[in-house]
């Protein structure tokens, strides 16, 4: 099958002095790897792999990755169905990127995949078509699909609306929101049962480092890519917090010493219990960590956690968290053979939506709710506001069903015991 692969490009342009050629290397591509696509029989697709180059400059390892992950999926597809990437026939219904749409919408219908991926997965391919279109290196006799405009509503804060023009194709899966409260990327909070049972289960038949990694997921809040960038430093630097007894501050976005990675470079202070960052430096210091703490590279080897291999678990570029969706994926079948399903439908990132709702209502029941909503968003570390609303709105409704459910199942006991008092 198709596979992407980690390449460093390097620029060059020939100089020639004194008769001679040579290669010197310039500045237009950065040191970082650049995933490159290559065919099940090792060619590279080099149309696809010169597209992402170009988008390489200026442009986050995590979009190119992205992208490229959608473009594998393509890839995989069309050797599975023997299409090529050109195949753009008279026939509307029998064109590669119709055919694919059609495998998509079927994988939907299965729930092999959700709406998001499947709208970003034929946005991505259509993207990478059109830069091959505009530079010539695809000409199809057939349209590669019809467009249109569209105009988007745009309300601003004093009510007046502005309608934004854009154009689409008739390729485009609409993604449309599940009906339900969500929070953060559109998840949901697990139950404190299940999340007992999640690491219990982990703890079990994981390995230490994933549940270490899901125990301050599931207590800070953090975000993956903080914990995996928590450096040794982090933990022995952090300050008890005055306010909050048992507790600890640590620093974390790109100011903090030693720095820590955040979303959007947001600063602030990580709340951890004391029983936890000790538990994290006892690890620490473990002869566990310490041997692939001696396989790592020099810049590395602060890392809280490290991989068997002895490598970051946020990848090289902070944008990789392979190795732990790989466990959990491992996890979940393990889990489902043995009958449990503590991890149907669970990402990583449900911990700190779990997190966030779960302090919500705890502040809510002890503070107006405006001071509530503050104080979640510096724990949280939100760079928006409106984020933070979220988790109060949630915990607000959840309070709410709550007391009705509880109201209609006393009303349900209620009928039922008047329904066996008029048995005969």
């Amino acid at each position: 099958m198709a596979s992407l692969e980690l390449v460093k490009l390097a620029s060059l342009l020939p100089a020639i002095t004194d008769e001679k050629v040579s290669w010197p290397s310039t500045d237009g591509h950065s040191a970082t790897p650049v995933p490159l696509l290559f065919w099940s029989d090792g060619t590279p697709w080099r149309e696809a792999n010169l597209w992402i180059a170009q988008k390489a400059v200026g442009t986050k390892f995590a979009t190119l990755n992205s992208l490229m992950s959608h473009l594998l999926a393509f890839a995989k597809w069309l050797e599975r169905t023997g299409v090529t990437w050109c195949h753009f026939p008279a026939l509307e219904s029998e064109r590669c990127l119709y055919r694919f749409r059609g495998a998509l919408k079927t994988a939907l219908d299965y729930g092999e995949i959700s709406p998001h991926t499947a709208s970003n997965r034929m946005r991505a391919i259509v993207q990478f078509y059109s830069w091959v279109s505009m530079v010539g290196l695809l000409s199809p006799d057939w349209p590669m699909w019809k467009e249109r405009s569209l105009g988007i509503r745009l309300p601003d804060k004093f009510g007046f609306e502005r309608t934004l023009m854009t154009r689409t194709t008739n390729l485009a899966i609409s993604s449309k929101r599940a009906v339900g409260e969500k929070l953060e990327d559109g998840l949901y909070p697990v139950t404190k049962s299940t999340e007992r049972e999640i690491l219990r289960f982990v703890k079990k038949n994981g390995s230490i480092e994933l549940f270490h990694i899901l125990s301050i997921g599931f207590r800070t809040g953090m975000r993956l890519g903080t914990i995996a960038d928590l450096k040794v430093a982090s933990l022995q630097r952090a300050t008890a917090d005055p306010l909050m007894a048992g507790f600890f501050r640590v620093q974390v976005g790109p100011q903090a010493h030693p720095p820590v990675a955040t979303k959007n470079g947001v600063n602030g202070a990580i709340r951890i219990h004391e029983e936890d960052r000790d538990a994290l430096l006892s690890y620490a210091a473990s002869s566990r960590r310490l041997k692939r703490q001696a396989r790592t590279a020099l810049k590395d080897r602060n890392l809280v956690f490290l991989t068997v291999a002895g490598r970051p678990y946020a990848g090289t570029d902070q944008n990789n968290y392979r190795a732990v969706e790989m466990e959990l994926s491992r996890l979940r079948r393990l889990a489902l053979q043995l009958g449990n399903g503590c991890l149907v439908d669970f990402r990583f990132h449900r911990s700190r939506a779990s997190f966030g709702s779960n302090v919500a209502r705890l502040l809510l029941s002890r503070l107006p709710t405006d001071s509530a909503l503050q104080l979640l968003q510096e724990l949280m570390l939100h760079s928006e506001i409106a984020t933070t609303l979220m988790y109060v709105k949630f915990a607000e409704r959840s309070i709410a069903l709550e007391d009705a459910s509880d109201a209609f199942t006393k009303e349900f006991l209620k009928l039922a015991d008047r329904n066996e008092q008029h048995d005969p």
